[in-house]
């Protein structure tokens, strides 16, 4: 007797967290450090790992985010032995492909095995999740925490009681232990058992009574993800106070005038990010390859939906929205707190500053929605059952989707705006820029030491780093470093500057007083025409979110003046 043929389908899933991993690891060489919270962080976890027999943090990372990230960057320092960019950035790659495994579990949980495929396909090939993966950002470790919160939060909803309450107030305490908004997910999930009480169960007695589970329940998930994150508030209290750090993370938000052009510059980077040929190539193997697995690989449909959600400029954005209206009505409370998800995300992200990093969490929401559009069973079996008159509402309603998608595009995206062309860098391209310019200056900061000259810096958290790894602790010789927060802090005659060029702008050489006419000549110039992608694309894009839209490439790389 033959022994069975074993399922395809179990070598699918590692197949995808291999793709995963090795779209986020690129190759090693190019992985660097150059934006300024990044450099945040990795001094932090650099900080941490250097005293871990004290365990002690350091409170400059106070003012920026909670500790989670700053661990895995101090115990990826202490597995390769000791600070460098690749172990910051390696927690990055590997939470990254995590949270593809972790957004096929969320999706099978709710939605079934065969959208698990494709939410975990999306999330693998997507060049937001990767851009983010390759980088010592939080973003990474909080889709891991995010996901974690939201599979909690399904098994809560469905089945309210003490183990999945204590799950749920775990993934809360983690997800806001990664990022101050991280408690979202615990309003979502309770938004979520309010909504469907009012709108779906109506006050039934039943429904009433799970109703009342889930607030009992609920109220001590709180009290769990509470102390779990205490200790870190306690620290924040000792360091400044909670309520200064609010007034920080405050100061970026824009509020509702801003909404809808933060809203389109959301987008328009949505699009620079998916707009990567290595993703799109790899997305569309992939897409036959799910098609396959899941068992329908004659269906032209769902082929063309999987290209579709890979090829069109924010097409899980657009594929989710209108995916809402069946999943509400047709699914049970797991399926309405992702829609609750996606409203409430799509509502809050646009009220702050449009950092292209703010949009992941909406984004996971519209891949887990857009993955069961895919493989709507539901809907196949009722649209082979509609008759003539339905089928004229299909396509009527077909025919507006297609106009508001054409319409949202054309105002919201800049359809040239590839990966790599306009001088924009990709999400694979090198980020080892800055710490090769660092290393063409640190000769002249030695020499200028040597001589007894104090050297400024006006330059962010991630470039004094990459300067300390060059320098040591200082430079040899009497002369010593002093940091400056801006050019009116220093004149000629203090000595010679390095100045980062996306500190300033052309209008702050004003400001160098002291210095020849031609050095401002050449400060201007290399502030307007010398950068071309000098700096990762996450990078640029919070630097000016407009270059999306095509505007001009921000200054960035390094100017030295020694007069």
């Amino acid at each position: 007797m033959s022994p069975p043929i074993p399922d395809s389908r179990v070598w699918w899933m590692p197949a995808i967290l291999v793709c995963a991993f090795l779209l986020r690891l690129g190759a090693p060489g190019t992985l660097g450090i150059d934006h300024f919270d990044e450099g945040v962080y990795a001094s932090a976890g650099e900080a941490l790992f250097a005293n871990l027999p004290r365990l002690s943090i350091d409170p400059g990372i106070v003012p920026y985010g909670p500790p989670l990230t700053v661990v895995g960057i101090a115990l990826s320092n202490f597995l390769l032995g000791g600070p460098s960019d690749f172990a910051a950035i390696l927690p990055g790659i590997l939470g990254g492909t995590l949270a593809v495994y972790l957004a096929f579990r969320l999706t099978r949980t709710i939605f079934g095995q065969q959208p698990a495929f494709v939410a975990a396909m999306l999330m693998a090939v997507s060049g937001m999740a990767i851009a983010f993966g390759r980088s010592a950002m939080t973003e990474a470790m909080f889709i891991v925490t995010w996901l974690m919160a939201m599979q909690a939060g399904a098994r809560f909803l469905v089945r309210p009681g003490f183990m999945t309450a204590t799950l749920l107030g775990l993934g809360v305490g983690l997800a806001q232990l990664t990022k101050y908004n991280g408690a979202l997910t615990g309003v979502i999930v309770a938004l979520t058992a309010v909504v469907d009480m009012i709108f779906v169960s109506r006050g039934t007695p039943r429904d009433f009574r799970s109703f009342q589970l889930r607030i009992q329940w609920g109220i001590f998930a709180a009290v769990i993800a509470a102390a779990v994150f205490a200790p870190w508030f306690l620290f924040v209290e000792d360091h400044g106070g909670y309520r200064s750090l609010m007034r920080h993370h405050g100061s970026y938000v824009s509020g509702v005038g801003r909404w809808i052009s933060n809203l389109r510059l959301q987008l328009a980077q949505g699009w620079v990010l998916q707009a990567q040929m290595i993703s799109v190539i790899f997305g569309a193997v992939f897409s036959i390859a799910v098609c396959r697995v899941s068992g329908q690989s004659r269906s032209l449909s769902s082929l063309a939906k999987l290209l579709g959600l890979i090829v069109l400029p924010n097409a899980p954005v657009f594929a989710s929205a209108c995916s809402i209206p069946r999943t509400w009505s047709k699914g049970d409370i797991a399926r309405r707190m992702v829609v609750v998800w996606w409203v409430t995300m799509f509502l809050l992200t646009p009220l702050y500053h449009p950092y292209a990093r703010l949009w992941l969490p909406f984004y996971l929401a519209s891949l887990v929605l857009s993955a069961n559009w895919v493989f709507g069973i539901e809907h196949q079996a009722e649209s082979r059952q509609a008759g003539a008159l339905s089928s004229k509402h299909t396509w009527f309603a077909f025919g507006v989707a297609v106009l508001a998608f054409v319409a949202l595009t054309s105002w919201s995206v800049d359809l040239a705006a590839w990966g790599g062309m306009r001088g924009m860098p990709t999400v694979w391209s090198n980020r080892t820029d800055l710490r090769h310019e660092i290393a063409t200056h640190a000769e002249k900061i030695r020499q200028a030491s040597a001589r007894g000259k104090t050297v400024h810096l006006l330059m962010n958290p991630t470039g004094r780093r990459a300067l300390a790894f060059e320098l040591g602790v200082r430079p040899s010789g009497p002369g010593r470093l002093a940091v400056v927060e801006n050019l009116g802090n220093w004149q000629a005659r203090n000595g010679p500057i390095l100045i980062d060029l996306s500190l300033i702008g052309p209008e702050d050489s004003v400001l160098l007083t002291g210095v020849p006419r031609e050095t401002l000549e050449k400060i201007v110039e290399s502030s307007v025409e010398r950068n071309r992608a000098h700096r990762g694309l996450i990078t640029i894009l919070d630097m000016a979110p407009g270059v999306a839209l095509g505007d001009k490439l921000p200054a960035t790389g390094l100017i030295w003046i020694e007069p």
